[in-house]
């Protein structure tokens, strides 16, 4: 029965990664689409066709994640992590979310650092904030840390319905909703937080009854108190500079999305299904090359990363390069930094 299980749980993570490809290629045709002119009615199908497609995203995503979950594919990395850096990033990625829904974010800064695997503990927040700001119709979503003795305890509340103390438990199970009829998703983001805070051995709790909202807890153990943020924030983008890039990926409808996309922001682009492919085009090109974009698994078992180093080389300088894939293992992120 357990191999059974492990084998259910590889065949839906490797399900997900495929699927993943023929949907990133249909939301660069969407994003292509949203930089057109077209008319109120066309656009409000784009629209629809966008959150439809943000929507199976997040879906595939989730499925994704539980099943490595399970399967034993994540290991914790634990570290001294500032909160106040995963409240910053938390907070400005879901700032506009709480605009368009017409909700007040709060996000109290911290000077708290605790033991804890920072992606890990990110992922719980975002799974704690996101059903906030789903089952909140208005009011306040707040985030905050406290502390408890030698323990941190981060806390998100709202100002939602609330949840019966009797369904406290069942909450935390797979494909759990209880309000199904009025709210999207299917129920897997508390599921994921109990997995990971179980594996980071974090507490979870829930306090809440009906028609009082409902609040959410994470305990983490207490590091330091007082102590600067680890980083700062990034200076804002002012707009793209970039004129020419070179596209490298087997699948051809990414190819032709990327190119609609990129053509959309009045960039030329290039694009090439094989590295030899990519060579000829980059030799061929009268212009010097601003950006080379490579997916990480090519045809042939080429590697994204081997690619860039063999375009470099042919173009004499350190193109800036930029490796895509649906790969979201930490390991293959740290070797590609």
């Amino acid at each position: 029965a357990e191999q059974a299980n492990l084998s259910k749980t590889r065949f839906l993570a490797a399900a997900s990664h495929d699927l993943l490809q023929p949907l990133n290629a249909a939301r660069l045709f969407v994003s292509a689409l949203t930089m057109q002119r077209v008319s109120g009615q066309t656009k409000t199908l784009v629209d629809q066709t966008s959150s439809a497609l943000d929507s199976i995203e997040g879906l595939l995503e989730s499925l994704l994640e539980i099943s490595k979950l399970d399967a034993g594919a994540v290991t914790p990395e634990i570290a001294d992590v500032a909160l106040d850096d995963v409240f910053e990033a938390l907070r400005a990625e879901f700032a506009v979310l709480a605009a368009e829904r017409g909700l007040t974010l709060k996000v109290e800064p911290t000077r708290l650092w605790v033991r804890s695997d920072r992606r890990l503990l990110r992922r719980v927040l975002q799974n704690f904030l996101s059903n906030a700001l789903r089952y909140t119709a208005k009011g306040t979503v707040t985030m905050v840390a406290e502390t408890v003795g030698r323990t941190v305890s981060i806390a998100v509340s709202d100002t939602g319905p609330g949840i019966d103390p009797r369904h406290h438990r069942e909450i935390f199970e797979e494909f759990r909703r209880l309000d199904s009829a009025h709210t999207r998703g299917i129920g897997l983001g508390l599921a994921i937080v109990e997995r990971a805070s179980r594996m980071l051995g974090h507490p979870v709790r829930i306090e809440s009854r009906l028609g009082q909202g409902a609040t959410f807890r994470i305990d983490a153990p207490l590091v330091a108190v007082g102590v600067m943020r680890q980083s700062r924030s990034p200076t804002p983008a002012r707009g793209i500079a970039i004129r020419h890039v070179l596209v490298l990926d087997n699948e051809p409808a990414i190819l032709d999305g990327m190119k609609a996309m990129l053509h959309g922001w009045s960039v030329k682009v290039r694009t090439a299904a094989t590295v030899a492919d990519a060579r000829r085009a980059a030799r061929r090109w009268d212009q010097p090359i601003d950006v080379i974009l490579a997916d990480y698994h090519l045809a042939d078992g080429d590697l994204g990363d081997a690619a860039v180093e063999t375009l470099r080389a042919d173009l004499g300088r350190d193109v800036p390069a930029i490796i895509i894939t649906a790969d979201r293992m930490p390991d293959l992120r740290e070797a590609l930094i």
